[in-house]
């Protein structure tokens, strides 16, 4: 049954309307039973007079289906003969009816035109491809042809302030800005030019200058590559144009298609909006129009929807058709759609909330729940929030719910992966929709283990990796089993058809299945379908597919993982709130509702500014050096409001997917000024028992006694099986003979080192063995090991030890323990009769690669017959010579035991990871324009120093900054339990003075640890005399310090390395403290405006890193 209001719509006989739909009011339903009417009172008119856009393919699938029904249903039931042979035949042929997205349509518009010029040098050819590689093809053209000009002092001006790489992106960038728009190029460049003589001068006019002339050359470079393809955004502006020029052919679309309807409409654009105006306006028997939108829902500006393509349509509609509007909600309860209306019509109120044009909705439910059965706030109380939502489903599920009943919506698809892996953890089935990251996920990487491995299966080392993989689960007999089975098919099947047969041959799809990891099974599907795409024909040769795949593992390229859509199945949905519009869940579960809003990319590089043409703002040297065009701060004014407008949009479109209950994850330490959604949620009259801390009260940041009560399910650990790595670890290097063993702090390398010291001189594969490393500490520690584990002949040349010539007397069953300073001058003491039964062990392997030690030791190492290399991390960041140095004198990483494994097993603790953000003050930024200045009136003196110099001098500016000291010393006034047994590890003597300023009120035990001087601090420390150390100098890994429960970041570099190693420090089990949890304070900048794909900082990269280590759990042995 119809409503009143759907009544009207369906029947009204107006030539244009408009239906205003909300969300749940059966829009869909409508627009197909209009089409039925017009079928069933027209005799004339066939559904192939019908243009059906959709926004989708699923959607456009969805139509075709509800009309299928309908029309079935109508001949099944109608007593009138004529028409039932005429639905008879409109069911035959609805395969052959218009209904598609506005991209297929426009195709179908320039196939019905033919070959055409659209404009000058502008062709199109029904047999042209869609493709959008072009651009990029004609971007670097574009940029290679201007940089190998002649020198000119403009082009001087943008190379030096960025290099070619980004030039290019910025070009791209802006150009696509305009297109996606649907704006005339050479009409915004010629505003921008008329506007750039007026109001720019200096550099900021250069930069127009060059970018305006880049551009024009961008479109004619694109024009001419697309001699037989065109890109998919192509399609709308070689349509709209096509028309435009071409009244006869907006004659044979009004023919063809007299009815035009469109679905989901205020997602549509410029071009769209043009196109649809010449068919339904012009000539002399337009084409009737119908469309059906939800202002309140649109969210697709990043694609080009743009409101007020919308706005002008529905004044035109007004003007010469009918609006209609469609408020009976029938999906959600009564509750519900109050409280949605409550909340958005609170943004009308108030001016600090964005703009959102709100309208009522009615609810068709007559049952009138309590709110408190429908809206549920969950606090996080210190638990990671995927914790705290399986532990939501489980409960429900437990009282009767079903797991389909849930849907878990998410802004963006960044976390999405580690809830499903929580989930499926939990033993909770789920299935993703929209979550990126394909090539990260390990039953990928595990296919390309396995298949790398059979490409050559005679290597050692990936035969250890093919067995690691979860599919082979170190089941030699499989995997020789896989072997023989493939070994005859290699040569004739594709890389798809390899895969399949590893799949089968495996059985591997029934152990994800019982594992309850469908979506791992969908992936590794969707991985051979596109290994089959990558040729039409099915012939990429395996190793081909081999390359291709370890590529998309090494660059990360982000590719969105399978979808596993089945509402039969009885599964918890992960979907990203875009993917979810149009849909509805019986309960939704909203997350990320902290996420801060102000600080996603809300200051683009370009903006397209009405008044002027193109503006912009772009960083140079660094975040906080910026060259701003003229009118870029009224047009980011604009654009801000836009985007929160939209996000508000978004929260709407998440809030009315619910049927029946809606769950807020709620934060409960979120600051005052951020701007985010669960702020915006609060503004509701109608919230039950909103939490105390939503306004402020509990900006107090979170302290280990909280965090330290989150219960752990994941299982007590078991010291059985706890070090079966350094086996894994010995088996490795024996292999292989020559490599790097990749073990995180505390799990046991100089063990395992020792161990395959012993079982070398045991087979008589070695005589002498040379242990090398930095720091007095590690050769002392070494050297006691060694008198513990071995029973050889020990020789030390370090410090006062001066033993290398005994040793090259005596080498046999010895060991000669050497500092890496004197091991350039041990070679000139053997022959290659050493050598050739020799052992070198490079502890903190990673140190091999300093400047200094690759110019005495190349071509050295590579001369031992056994090279063993032992690090956390091995790969020295930014120096691929150091790099290049180990991987060719030492060999590659052979076995890898991470933090995040050791913590699993129980090796070393968990940990909490508090982030506390800290703005630079102005004295920092003034130090940091002072470095910059310097840096270039250095080089222009002649005296240019290396980038890598600038970035050091850069970073010391915020090791050092000041505005950390007021945030540090209201945060441990509060939890000064942290200062108990903790490291505060500062950049200079002088900010430890500070920091000592703040503690001495809090705690007395503590001493520095600034220079060697003061090495009796750090002895007395690690025999608990004292409780908190304050350290500006490295401490030595050779240091071994059980008993630190914390550790505070007030530095910290970019590399891995020393944030690995500092941490470690209390990660360490202590034998007395079993239970030992302990907890990192750390230190992040708070960029305040960053772009949408810019380079995240390094405090943004530690940040992400230590979130997700801290939320790994103890599993069982």
């Amino acid at each position: 049954m119809l409503t009143n209001e759907q009544k009207i719509a369906v029947e009204s006989t107006e030539h244009r309307i408009l239906i205003r739909a909300g969300a749940g009011t059966g829009k869909t339903e409508v627009l197909t039973r209009r089409i039925l009417h017009l079928l069933e009172h027209n005799p004339n008119v066939t559904l192939r007079n019908f243009a059906i856009i959709t926004f989708t393919n699923k959607a456009t699938e969805n139509v075709k289906d509800r009309l299928k029904r309908h029309l079935y249903s109508q001949w099944l039931h109608t007593t009138d003969i004529e028409l039932k042979m005429r639905l008879r035949a409109e069911l035959e042929s609805l395969n052959l009816v218009k209904i598609s997205t506005i991209h297929q349509f426009c195709r179908a518009i320039l196939d019905y035109a033919g070959p055409s010029e659209i404009e000058a040098s502008v062709y199109y050819s029904p047999s042209y491809k869609v493709n959008d590689s072009t651009l990029l093809q004609a971007a670097d053209n574009v940029m290679q042809r201007w940089l190998q000009q002649e020198d000119d002092s403009k082009k001087k001006v943008l190379i030096g302030l960025w290099p070619a790489h980004e030039l290019r992106g910025f070009l791209i960038e802006a150009y696509q800005l305009i297109k996606n728009k649907g704006l005339i190029l050479e009409q915004v460049l010629e505003q921008t030019r008329f506007t750039m003589l007026l109001k720019e001068d200096g550099n900021t006019a250069i930069i127009k200058e060059c970018y305006i002339f880049l551009l024009k050359e961008l479109k004619e470079e694109e024009a001419k590559l697309r001699l037989q393809s065109l890109s998919t955004d192509g399609l709308l502006e070689y349509a709209s144009k096509l028309l435009k020029q071409n009244p006869r052919l907006v004659e044979r679309m009004q023919d063809t298609y007299k009815y035009l309807f469109v679905d989901e409409f205020q997602d549509t654009s410029a071009f769209q909006t043009d196109i649809l105006r010449m068919i339904c306006d012009g000539g002399e028997a337009p084409s009737s129009l119908f469309v059906v939108g939800d202002l309140k829902q649109s969210i697709y500006q990043f694609r080009g929807a743009d409101i007020n393509s919308y706005k002008s349509v529905e004044d035109w509609i007004e003007k010469t058709g009918t609006v209609l509007t469609l408020r009976t909600n029938f999906r959600s309860t009564k509750p519900l759609v109050n409280f949605v209306n409550t909340t958005f019509r609170g943004f009308q109120n108030d001016e600090k909330l964005p703009l959102f044009e709100a309208e009522d909705l009615n609810s068709n439910a007559q049952e009138d729940l309590p709110m408190e059965d429908t809206i549920h706030y969950v606090l996080a109380e210190g638990a990671p929030v995927e914790e705290k939502v399986a532990q939501l489903i489980h409960n429900e599920v437990s009282k009767g719910a079903s797991y389909g009943d849930f849907a878990v919506l998410f802004r963006t698809n960044r976390n999405m992966e580690l809830f499903y892996r929580h989930l499926q953890k939990s033993r909770i089935p789920a299935q993703l929709n929209g979550a990126g990251n394909l090539f990260k996920c390990r039953e990928v990487k595990d296919m390309f283990r396995i298949v790398n491995w059979l490409v050559t299966p005679q290597d050692i080392i990936k035969k250890q990796e093919a067995l690691s993989t979860k599919i082979i689960n170190r089941n030699l007999e499989l995997l020789i089993s896989l072997e023989k089975h493939m070994s005859r098919l290699l040569a004739v099947y594709t890389a798809a058809q390899v895969i399949e047969e590893v799949l089968k041959v495996t059985d591997a799809r029934k152990m994800y299945i019982d594992e309850v990891d469908e979506q791992a099974v969908a992936n590794l599907y969707r991985l051979k379908e596109i290994t089959r795409g990558l040729s039409k024909n099915e012939n990429i040769q395996l190793v081909d597919f081999v390359k291709w795949l370890s590529i998309q593992l090494l660059t990360n390229k982000d590719e969105k993982q399978a979808e596993i859509i089945d509402n039969q199945k009885d599964m918890v949905s992960l979907i990203t709130i875009h993917k979810a519009k149009g849909l509805e869940f019986p309960n939704v579960i909203l997350v990320d509702l902290d996420r801060n809003l102000d600080s996603i990319p809300l200051s683009p590089n370009f903006l397209h500014y009405a008044q002027s043409g193109i503006e912009y703002q772009l960083r140079y040297s660094g975040p906080f050096n910026m060259i701003t065009s003229a009118h870029y701060p009224d047009a980011i004014k604009i654009y801000k409001e836009q985007y929160l407008a939209e996000e508000a949009r978004v929260l709407y479109v998440a809030m009315t997917r619910a049927e029946k209950k809606l769950y807020f994850m709620v934060n409960e330490t979120v600051p005052k000024k951020r701007i985010c959604y669960q702020k915006w949620v609060w503004n509701s009259e109608l919230i039950p028992n909103p939490p105390k801390s939503s306004h402020g009260s509990a900006e107090t940041p979170v302290g280990k006694g909280d965090l330290g009560s989150i219960a752990d399910n994941s299982g007590a650990g078991q010291d059985e099986g706890k070090w079966r790595h350094q086996i894994e670890a010995v088996n490795a290097f024996l292999a292989a003979k020559n490599g790097i063993l990749e073990m995180a702090t505390g799990t046991g390398k100089t063990k395992t080192a020792i161990k395959i010291i012993n079982i070398l001189l045991e087979q008589k594969e070695i005589n002498s063995v040379v242990v090398t490393v930095d720091g007095t500490d590690l050769l002392d520690q070494w050297y006691k090991q060694l008198v513990s584990d071995t029973k050889l002949t020990l020789y030390q040349q370090y410090d006062k030890h001066k033993r290398i010539a005994p040793f090259s007397l005596m080498p046999e069953r010895s060991v000669l323990i050497v500092s890496r300073n004197q091991l350039a001058d041990f070679f000139s003491y053997f022959d290659s009769k050493f050598f050739n039964n020799a052992l070198i062990v490079c502890d903190e392997v990673h140190g091999m690669g300093a400047e200094t030690k690759v110019k005495k030791l190349k071509g050295q190492l590579s001369r031992f017959k056994y090279r063993l290399g032992l690090s956390a991390t091995p790969e020295r960041e930014y120096d691929d010579e150091g790099n290049a140095f180990i991987l060719n004198e030492i060999g590659p990483v052979i076995y890898k035991f991470a933090i995040e494994d050791a913590i699993r097993r129980g090796i070393l603790c968990e940990f909490d990871y508090l982030p506390l953000e800290f703005e630079l003050t102005d004295e920092d930024r003034v130090a940091r324009k002072k470095v910059i200045a310097a840096h270039y009136a250095a080089k222009r003196d002649g005296k240019p120093a290396s980038l890598n110099d600038l970035y050091t001098k850069l970073a010391l500016v915020k090791k050092e900054s000041l505005g950390k000291i007021p945030i540090f010393q209201e945060f441990i006034l509060k939890n000064k339990h942290l200062l108990k047994r903790s490291i505060i590890f500062v950049e200079t003597i002088n900010f430890g003075q500070k920091i000592q300023e703040i503690i001495l009120p809090i705690i007395s035990n503590y001493h520095t640890y600034f220079g060697d001087d003061e090495r009796i601090n750090l002895e007395r420390f690690g025999k608990g005399e004292i409780d908190c150390l304050i350290a500006a100098k490295r401490i030595s890994e050779g240091i071994d310090i059980q008993s630190v429960e914390n550790i505070i970041l007030l530095t910290a570099d970019r590399a891995k390395l020393q944030t690995i190693q500092r941490i470690g420090r209390s990660l360490r089990i202590n034998p007395k403290d079993p239970n030992k949890r302990a907890t990192v304070l750390d230190f992040v900048e708070k960029i305040v405006e960053q772009e949408e794909h810019s380079e995240l900082t390094s405090d943004q990269e530690r940040n992400l890193w230590l979130t997700e280590i801290a939320q790994i759990r103890r599993e069982g042995i």
